[in-house]
């Protein structure tokens, strides 16, 4: 590609047009020399037909189909049409199959448990959906066997809380001395 050059300027620079909103710019010379003045900004470079068919994500070598493994284990897939991907474009592929199965998009307040508790197993038998996150981590049901847990009576006299071993929070640090 060359240049568009106008005119040349005073102190090394020319008045060049731009190739995709035709703009007129000034460009240093060696940079018109090199063939770099073509476009008038990053935008501008980013937007022209040239850029894109360039960077096509399937034609880059280091593209995986839209499918990535976060540093917390859970699957990312990408999907630039979705109302809450993320800045980068990508969704957790549990809330994608949760959705699926659903008919409709999950509200953000919505979470997609998995079951086993294997982050990459997005099978809709292992999923489970919550209306809220605090809903998800009530101490009521064991998210595993879907039974209710069961809670026990502090052992310490007058003290009503419950727990899940022989003291509650407060008594069980105050033992250990902490």
């Amino acid at each position: 590609m060359k240049a568009n050059v106008l005119r040349k300027e005073k102190g090394g620079k020319s008045l060049c047009l731009c190739k995709e909103c035709k703009k007129e710019f000034l460009a240093a010379n060696g940079e018109i020399n090199r063939g770099r003045a073509i476009y008038c900004s990053r935008r501008c470079y980013q937007s022209s037909d040239w850029f894109t068919e360039r960077i096509k994500l399937s034609g880059n070598g280091r593209w995986n189909g839209g499918r990535m493994i976060h540093a917390n284990g859970y699957v990312f897939i990408k999907s630039h049409s979705h109302p809450f991907a993320n800045n980068q474009n990508y969704v957790q592929e549990h809330r994608l199959v949760m959705e699926k199965y659903l008919g409709r998009y999950l509200s953000p307040k919505e979470v997609v448990h998995h079951r086993n508790r294997i982050r990459t197993d997005n099978s809709i038998e292992n999923l489970q959906l919550f209306a809220s996150n605090s809903e998800h981590h009530s101490g009521n049901k064991d998210h595993r066997t879907g039974r209710k847990k069961v809670f026990f009576r502090c052992i310490i006299p007058d003290c009503e809380r419950k727990n899940f071993g022989r003291y509650c929070r407060r008594h069980y640090w105050a033992i250990k001395g902490k």
